[in-house]
């Protein structure tokens, strides 16, 4: 046997010990959260009764609105097309927004037919991806109103801003010493410089309504983008409308040093987060907004860290958070195993572009 070859059936066999490891642990974290039937309906303060019909009822208005907007019920791909041709057309319309959160968060329940439903297990599906429908709905309600919120708050930036300076001794003293702990911030240790702009930058948030309740957001756009000129020019104010617009990073490749300073960014907003999170006159829900709308790096995050922290997310990551693996599952288990493997490849690529689709549609139901 050929050394390469050595090489590459010692990796296959890490690989198959690894993915061993990682099913074992997700059958005994599947198998701690385990909840029996009458536990969870206890949880949802249901009877099995009430929950036949709950499930029942979110069925029925969920064909109604496939009926009102003439999108066909099964296949799922066609289901699919239907609602984007529709969403295409009336992306602000709630009723396509909630059929749209139903198709991406269903498990076959929905697919499946009423017979079905008094099923226990499907009771259990059912009652749970009616909760996942009300958790994005809720959740594309507060991403709305804060896209309208920094709309206003970019236009209120097209004026000169002229802040009452505020004494903030203290704060900025307890500002300098958190920031000088991230690694991109070293350079500002003993920096007479950065802490005389810190303090000025500290004071002008503080001193007007509209900035303060972003005040979190800004420290954080402002000494992630503007770190030199934080540390070297004297006097330096930035530019607030030019922070509050999209910064572009190149997440998806690391080049030893970018992915390090990504790190860093993150835990400086997560530590600013944490400090102002019962902040007077801050708005949280806009500055979470902010961090992941206008940049990449809460999608880096998620893309290359264990989200075991509170980072701001998009609505399409949200989505991502509630999807069913299986989805979109165009056939049944049995069908996909009488594949050929050019067949079954087909698919593969055919389901990979309706689910970048529908992800894409998400944002049309945001103001631009």
């Amino acid at each position: 046997m050929q050394k390469d070859e050595c090489k590459e059936q010692q990796r296959g066999a890490v690989t198959v010990d690894i993915l061993d490891d990682e099913i074992n642990r997700y059958l005994e974290t599947q198998a701690d959260q385990y909840v029996s039937l009458p536990a969870f309906l206890k949880q949802h303060h249901l009877t099995l009764s009430e929950a036949r019909k709950r499930v029942r009822a979110f069925w029925e208005n969920y064909c109604k609105l496939l009926s009102r907007y003439h999108i066909r019920y099964q296949p799922l791909a066609e289901t699919c097309e239907d609602l984007l041709a529709q969403i295409y057309q009336h992306p602000e319309n709630p009723e396509l927004q909630h059929l749209y959160f139903c198709v991406v968060t269903d498990n076959g329940l929905l697919q499946s037919g009423r017979e079905t439903f008094d099923e226990k297990q499907n009771v259990r599906k059912g009652i749970q991806q009616e909760a996942c429908v009300q958790e994005l709905t809720e959740f594309l309600r507060q991403q709305q109103a804060c896209a309208e919120k920094l709309h206003d708050l970019r236009a209120y930036l097209k004026k000169p801003v002229q802040p009452k300076l505020l004494d903030c001794s203290e704060e900025a003293d307890w500002l300098y010493r958190l920031t000088i702990q991230h690694t991109f911030l070293y350079g500002s240790v003993g920096n007479s410089v950065y802490r005389k702009n810190l303090y000025a930058l500290l004071a002008c948030l503080n001193g007007n309504v509209q900035l303060k309740a972003v005040k979190p957001y800004l420290l954080f756009a402002v000494l992630a983008r503007k770190t030199g000129m934080m540390q070297t020019r004297a006097y330096f104010m930035p530019n607030f409308k030019a922070v509050l617009q999209y910064q572009e990073y190149n997440i998806l490749h690391d080049n030893g040093k970018n992915f390090n300073q990504y790190q860093s960014n993150l835990e400086l907003y997560y530590h600013l987060r944490q400090s102002y999170l019962d902040g007077e006159g801050v708005d949280m829900a806009l500055c979470d907004y902010c961090f992941a709308a206008l940049s990449p790096l809460s999608e880096w995050y998620y893309l290359n860290c264990r989200p075991d922290w509170e980072i701001p997310m998009t609505l399409e990551r949200k989505i991502q958070f509630l999807m069913p693996d299986i989805f979109p599952m165009l056939l049944s288990y049995e069908a996909y195993n009488e594949l050929g493997e050019e067949e079954l490849e087909q698919y593969n690529q055919q389901e990979l572009l309706l689910w970048e689709r529908m992800l894409d549609a998400a944002s049309l139901f945001l103001p631009k």
